[in-house]
Order: structure tokens, then C-alpha cells, then sequence
């Protein structure tokens, strides 16, 4: 082999040493790319996640805030029924006539516009003036249903 052949055969391989070196640059360069988007994309989930939790921290308090009030409403209403059968009980004299008093003011407070507490007001005022309840607030409800 010539000189001149050799020095040939040597550009050449060092032409396609440039070129794969060339590829291997943007190879390197396109997995530098590819990192940084899992890096943005894992920070992106990580801030997702961290919304997701606090959403169900949010629904947590709210399951939780709504269970209060509910129970709270519960033990207000006992406590409402039972000042409502003390008073009952010291307007008919004894506890079973106040249960039947409490189950038909119940039942007509259903079936009416009229609420309980007032109900339960208006039958010890008339009951004081010696006025039959019963009778007086069932042609009120005919009148307010009609």
C-alpha cells in the first residue's frame, strides 16, 4: 500500500469515527432531553397528588362536619321531645295520656303546615283557658289545608 492510500483509508476512517461520534452526540443529547421531561413529568404527578390528598382531606372534614351537625340536630331533638312530653305529662296529669297527646299532635303535625313546638304551645295555652285542643286545631287544619 501506497502512502497516499493509507493517508486515504485514514480520512475515511476518521470521517466515520466524526460521524458516529456525531451520532452518539445526539443520542446523548435526545436521553438529556428525555430525563428532563420525567423530571417535569414526576414533578407534575407529585404536585398532582398532593391535590388529590388535599381534596380528600377537604371531603374528610366535610363527612366529618356534616356527622357533627347531624348528631348534634339528633340530640336536640330528643331533648326538644322530651321537654315536650314534661310538659305533656304536667298539662294531662299523667304519662300515658301525654303519649297519646304526643303521637296525635305528631301524627297531625305530618300531616299539616303546623310545627311541633307550636303545636305543642297552642294546646297548653288553650288548655289553661279549659279549651278542648283537639277540637279547635282540627278546624284550623281543615281551613290551612283547604
Amino acid at each position: 500500500m501506497t502512502d497516499e492510500t493509507i493517508e486515504k483509508l485514514i480520512y475515511e476512517l476518521e470521517a466515520k469515527v466524526d460521524k458516529a461520534i456525531a451520532g452518539f452526540e445526539k443520542v446523548e443529547k435526545s436521553i438529556g432531553d428525555v430525563d428532563k421531561k420525567m423530571d417535569k413529568s414526576s414533578k407534575a404527578m407529585e404536585k398532582g397528588a398532593a391535590l388529590v390528598a388535599k381534596a380528600w382531606q377537604l371531603v374528610a372534614v366535610t363527612i366529618t362536619a356534616a356527622i357533627a351537625l347531624m348528631a348534634r340536630a339528633t340530640v336536640k331533638s330528643s331533648a326538644d321531645m322530651e321537654a315536650y312530653m314534661i310538659t305533656l305529662t304536667n298539662l294531662y296529669g299523667d304519662l300515658e295520656t301525654a303519649g297519646q297527646k304526643m303521637e296525635w299532635l305528631l301524627d297531625f303535625a305530618q300531616r299539616t303546615p303546623f310545627e311541633l313546638p307550636g303545636l305543642i304551645d297552642s294546646m297548653t295555652k288553650l288548655k289553661a283557658y279549659g279549651i278542648e285542643f283537639e277540637t279547635v286545631i282540627r278546624s284550623l287544619g281543615n281551613a290551612a289545608s283547604a
